[in-house]
């Protein structure tokens, strides 16, 4: 019965495969923790650290734009995932730029990032006269020529 007994009993060596199996409950486990009951939380957002600030842009709606007039509303805007605006629609207007022509223009108020030894710039946008600037959000797209722009002295709470 003794030698029966040491016959079932064969002294088991940990291998590879048995470090492996432990190894992967750890990690199952340690995801699991993670996921369901203590999530790590994440903002997935880059804040910018330049000095922002905000700035009456006007732009000069394209030809084919013009009809945008009648859809967009004032006061229309966009907020980033802090809750901070991002640009917000004021007004839009009908200006004659050219002798005889009369234009879409449309007065929007937009964070834009300035440096004292730069042009300021909304986004990848630089702000010069008759550069494309385009503004989007989950409802409307549009674009158009900037006429000209206004720093204002309220600075962005960060």
């Amino acid at each position: 019965m003794k030698a029966e007994a040491q016959k079932n009993s064969v002294p088991r060596h940990w291998n590879l495969l048995d470090f492996f199996i432990m190894v992967l409950t750890f990690l199952t486990l340690f995801a699991a923790y993670f996921t369901f009951l203590r999530p790590i939380q994440f903002s997935h957002q880059m804040k910018r650290e330049d000095r922002a600030r905000y700035a009456e842009v006007e732009l000069l709606l394209p030809e084919d734009l013009e009809w945008m007039k009648n859809v967009l509303p004032v006061g229309e805007e966009k907020k980033d995932g802090y809750g901070t605006l991002e640009w917000k629609i004021l007004e839009i207007r009908e200006e004659e730029v050219l002798p005889g022509e009369k234009r879409v223009v449309v007065k929007v108020k937009s964070m834009v990032y300035a440096e004292p030894s730069s042009v300021p710039r909304y986004g990848k946008y630089p702000l010069i006269p008759a550069s494309l600037v385009l503004f989007g959000n989950s409802r409307y797209m549009f674009e158009g020529r900037l006429m000209r722009y206004r720093l204002l002295d309220e600075k962005v709470a960060t």
